[in-house]
């Protein structure tokens, strides 16, 4: 079975999840509430799942969500430690540098 989905709906659910608000996701991820919810609920669509149990005041993982959230959230880590060691590097001199000058004597009588 092959699952069409974008990854920005997964990091979206995960925020969701890690966050635990979709309000504190939105604004963690800078994104707007309506963008954010309407991700998570594609993300569903997609996989045909229910991840979260949503009411007025909070969100619960769904055992299907607990699952989902532990076998991915681990990759958006991942990138991101990526991410911060390439602008580590970025930022940091590295190689050979390499001076030429003229050798002058000056002798004074």
């Amino acid at each position: 079975m092959k699952f069409n989905y974008s990854l920005d709906d997964m990091r979206s659910f995960c925020a969701v999840v890690r966050y635990g608000s979709f309000r504190q996701a939105s604004i963690m991820l800078d994104m707007p509430l309506s963008t954010l919810s309407r991700r998570v609920a594609k993300l569903e669509a997609d996989l045909a799942l229910r991840l979260l149990n949503r009411d007025a005041h909070r969100v619960q993982l769904t055992h299907a969500g607990q699952q989902y959230y532990k076998s991915s959230a681990h990759l958006f880590d991942e990138l991101e430690n990526v991410a911060c060691c390439l602008l580590q590097d970025k930022n940091e001199a590295k190689g050979t540098i390499r001076i030429s000058a003229l050798s002058i004597l000056v002798v004074i009588f």
